[in-house]
């Protein structure tokens, strides 16, 4: 009985340690050859150099008396569409000839002594777009013509040609209104020569053309108090001597246009500048 004790107890260590026996896990099966590696993406394609700009007029030039031809033979155009159309009343018309003189870019070319005077100019020319009305319009346009004759006292300005005065016979409408924008340009020339002469001339001119009383009775007494208004004005303009009075007198004409020819019924279309494309620098 205890010998088979025994080797019942053998036999039971025996198979529990066969069953604790740790075996190998087998190899996994191949399955073919193995997968190849991705091929390498293509390097993407070069885009072509862009080709050069266009030169611009003011690419051209070599010289600093080039660069300010190009710059005033622009700014001139711009500013003549610019008072036309505050004439008219129409600032929207304004507004595309302002933005071609604010939006000049190219200050940093110009020498030194001009850009304290184009940045005076830009802010004016800007100011035109953000005008709520007529008079601030007006104000703008005349700021634009005293920082033009800031930089033209201090670098040297333009002169401009005698223009023959017209001579209205009495009591025409039409010639009186040509007086008027025969005095008018002469006015803005002597601003932003400045000019004495050219002043002078315009401001005489306006003085004696006063409106006739018939051609403002459509108007009634609104009429009249506008041309009342712009024959005070005119002869304030008469006696203005200083760049700051001129530029302020210069405004205050220019807004009484527009509201003058509405009140006697003129169309605003018949004092609109053709269609024409400001041309600028860009």
């Amino acid at each position: 009985m205890r010998v088979l004790a025994i080797l019942s107890f053998v036999g039971w260590v025996g198979g529990t340690l066969a069953g604790c026996r740790t075996t190998t896990p087998p190899e996994p099966p191949l399955h073919g050859e193995p997968e190849a590696l991705p091929a390498p993406k293509p390097a993407p394609a070069v885009a072509p150099a862009p080709e050069p700009p266009a030169p611009r007029d003011d690419d051209l030039v070599e010289d600093d008396a080039a660069l300010l031809e190009v710059l005033m033979k622009s700014h001139f155009g711009e500013t003549v569409l610019i008072r036309r159309a505050i004439i008219a009343g129409d600032i929207d018309a304004a507004i595309p000839p302002a933005e071609a003189i604010a939006g000049l870019e190219d200050e940093a070319r110009l020498p030194e002594p001009w850009k304290t005077r184009v940045g005076e100019l830009k802010a004016a020319s800007d100011r035109i777009r953000q005008a709520p009305d007529l008079p601030e319009a007006a104000a703008a346009m005349a700021d634009i013509g005293k920082s033009c004759a800031g930089c033209h006292l201090e670098l040297g300005g333009p002169t401009f040609d005698p223009e023959p005065e017209p001579v209205p016979p009495a009591g025409d409408l039409v010639a009186r209104m040509k007086r008027h924008v025969w005095a008018s340009e002469r006015l803005w020339e002597g601003l932003v020569g400045p000019s004495e002469a050219a002043w002078r001339e315009g401001a005489a001119a306006l003085v004696e053309g006063p409106l006739p009383d018939r051609a403002l009775a459509p108007g009634g007494v609104h009429a009249r108090s506008l041309a009342g208004r712009f024959a005070t004005l005119a002869h304030e303009a008469k006696s203005a001597t200083t760049l700051e009075a001129r530029s302020d007198t210069y405004a205050s004409l220019l807004a009484t246009c527009s509201p003058c020819h509405e009140s006697v019924g003129q169309p605003r279309e018949r004092f609109k500048a053709p269609v024409e494309p400001a041309r600028s620098l860009r």
